[in-house]
């Protein structure tokens, strides 16, 4: 590997650093509110599991209807609160 021909706006950068692949806790998260007609409303978005279910108890003490925290690429809910049957 070469590393003497490095752009001049990189040198002294440490370019080896590898950035964490974003697991659960990493995710950035959508938030949705499921509303009575069975639509789906964008509420928000958060980054971390953490921040999701803090939003999601949030939400859940304004409104009775079912919200859900959803990573977009991999079309996985990771958290949901006040849930309802389809």
């Amino acid at each position: 590997m070469v590393l003497n021909k490095c752009p001049s706006g990189l040198k002294g950068r440490n370019l080896a650093y590898v950035a964490p692949k974003a697991g659960p806790v990493n995710r950035e998260y959508d938030i949705f509110e499921r509303l009575p007609d069975g639509t789906h409303l964008w509420k928000d978005y958060v980054h971390g599991l953490e921040q999701a279910h803090r939003k999601l108890q949030e939400l859940a003490a304004q409104s009775r209807n079912e919200h859900y925290a959803i990573h977009t690429p991999t079309k996985e809910i990771a958290a949901r609160v006040n849930e309802r049957e389809p």
